[in-house]
């Protein structure tokens, strides 16, 4: 996987982070997913926002973590990707 790792297009940035995160072809690493759904985030591919954004909040959540990923939920959402409204309903019903 590695190999292709500093590919610019951000679908192969986003299919690689989901690699690392579920252990597919290779072992599990969530830095590496961080990683990239970070460059892929960055090159504006909004899905890989959503998932970043989830990331951010599975992980232990502080105010600025939580506050970082809901302007990325946000984000997502103002260009209508629905599943961002959903969890941002969630976040706001959870408190």
């Amino acid at each position: 996987l590695a190999s292709n790792s500093k590919s610019p297009n951000p679908f192969t940035q986003y299919a690689l982070s989901i690699c690392y995160c579920e252990g597919k072809g290779t072992s599990l690493d969530f830095t590496l997913t961080k990683k990239f759904l970070t460059q892929s985030t960055s090159s504006g591919f909004v899905v890989a926002q959503y998932h970043l954004a989830l990331l951010e909040l599975s992980s232990v959540p502080t105010q600025q973590m939580t506050q970082t990923a809901l302007k990325m939920l946000e984000g997502c959402a103002e260009i209508g990707f629905k599943p961002a409204l959903l969890e941002i309903a969630r976040l706001c019903i959870l408190g």
